[in-house]
C-alpha cells in the first residue's frame, strides 16, 4: 500500500492503537520495512475514453513490421520556463512502487512558461509514455539543468546546444523501446506505464 500523506498514516495508526506516535517513529518503522517518502511521479490523468484510444492505438502498432518505428518520424511539443513552476508531492512507498497508480499524482500539462517546439505529428491524448520524444525531452531538461538563461534568447540558445548534444546512442535506444511501451499500455489496460 501507500498514502499521499505521512499524516494521514500517524492519525489512523494514532485512532487504531489509542496511543500518541511520533512522526519520527512512523518513518523509522516505514523505513525498516522499506517504505520511504519520495516524491509522487506525475502521470497524466487518463480518462475512460483515452484508456481506449489509447489500446486503440497499440493493438495495431504492435503488428507492424520489426523495425517500423525506425521509420516513423517522432515529434513532441515541449515547453521549457524560464522559471520552474512544478511542484513536488512526496508519497509513502517501497522502492518498488514508483508507478503504481497511488503513488503518482495526475499532470495537467503546460503550466506556464515561454519557449514552446510545436508537435507537427498526431498523437493519442495523454499518452506521453508511449513516444519516446518524452523521454528526450527529459534528458534535455536534465542537460537544461546546468543552465541559468535570463531572457528567451539564452533560453533558445542554450536549448538549441543541449539539443545538439544529444548523441543517437540515446535516441535509437529510445526508439527500441516503443513495441514494450505499446505492450505495457495493452497489459496496463490503458493506464499509463512505467516509461
Amino acid at each position: 500500500g501507500s498514502s499521499k500523506t505521512g499524516i494521514v498514516s500517524e492519525i489512523e495508526l494514532e485512532q487504531e492503537l489509542g496511543v500518541v506516535i511520533h512522526r519520527d517513529t512512523v518513518r523509522n518503522c516505514a523505513n525498516e520495512i522499506s517504505f520511504y517518502g519520495r516524491t509522487a511521479r506525475k502521470k497524466p490523468y487518463v480518462n475512460r475514453g483515452s484508456r481506449f484510444k489509447r489500446i486503440k492505438y497499440a493493438r495495431p502498432m504492435l503488428k507492424q513490421p520489426f523495425g517500423y518505428c525506425n521509420n516513423v518520424l517522432w515529434s513532441d511539443e515541449s515547453q521549457f520556463n524560464l522559471f520552474d513552476s512544478d511542484g513536488k508531492v512526496m508519497v509513502w512507498r517501497t522502492p518498488k512502487k514508483e508507478f503504481n497508480l497511488k503513488c503518482t499524482v495526475a499532470a495537467v500539462k503546460y503550466g506556464g512558461g515561454n519557449l514552446k517546439v510545436i508537435e507537427t505529428l498526431e498523437w493519442v491524448p495523454y499518452s506521453p509514455d508511449l513516444n519516446p520524444m518524452e523521454h528526450m525531452r527529459d534528458e534535455l531538461e536534465r542537460r537544461m539543468k546546468k543552465h541559468e538563461p535570463k531572457n528567451k534568447d539564452e533560453l533558445r540558445k542554450a536549448l538549441l546546444q543541449e539539443w545538439n548534444g544529444i548523441g543517437t546512442d540515446i535516441t535509437e535506444k529510445l526508439v527500441d523501446t516503443v513495441p514494450n511501451r505499446l505492450y505495457e499500455c495493452i497489459t496496463m489496460k490503458g493506464f499509463s506505464t512505467r516509461y
